[in-house]
């Protein structure tokens, strides 16, 4: 059954360096050249100077999540590429939460070298309702949720 509501929120907490402020905000969003668009939230650390090198662009000014959104959205004919692509930059984590608009096709990736407490994702399904959470987020409500495998992709 397609999606016909969907939500992506992120509460992000900057890495040092990183710029900060509202324009600085996940989720990003990008146009594909097919005139979709993506939303991007992403937690962990990518190379940001390496990723903007490969896209062609100066990085000053930029999260290292913004940047990656660029990348992704540049790759995004095949996702699963895209998410594989962009492995080869990850720092500490490379958990991402992708919506694609007009389709509200979601994904969910988790991959990570940082601590767990911090880095792992989670699963919650209740009703008809699908969610992946964070660890941080899970210890702040009433349900519970399968942890993810690092390395896993889901698309709903």
């Amino acid at each position: 059954m397609p999606m016909r509501e969907a939500v992506l929120a992120h509460a992000r907490a900057a890495s040092p360096g990183e710029p900060v402020g509202p324009a600085h905000s996940h989720p990003y969003m990008a146009y594909l050249d097919d005139g979709r668009i993506i939303f991007v939230a992403h937690n962990g650390s990518v190379d940001k100077k390496a990723l903007a090198a490969e896209l062609g662009i100066d990085p000053t000014g930029y999260t290292d999540s913004f940047v990656l959104t660029l990348f992704l959205a540049k790759n995004w004919g095949n996702p699963d590429k895209a998410v594989e692509n962009a492995m080869r930059y990850v720092k500490t984590a490379l958990n991402l939460a992708v919506l694609e608009f007009p389709s509200l096709r979601a994904y969910a990736y988790t991959y990570y070298r940082g601590p767990r407490e911090y880095y792992a994702m989670y699963l919650i399904k209740e009703g008809g309702a699908v969610a992946v959470v964070s660890s941080t987020l899970l210890r702040h409500i009433e349900y519970s949720g399968e942890e993810l495998k690092s390395g896993t992709l889901l698309a709903f």
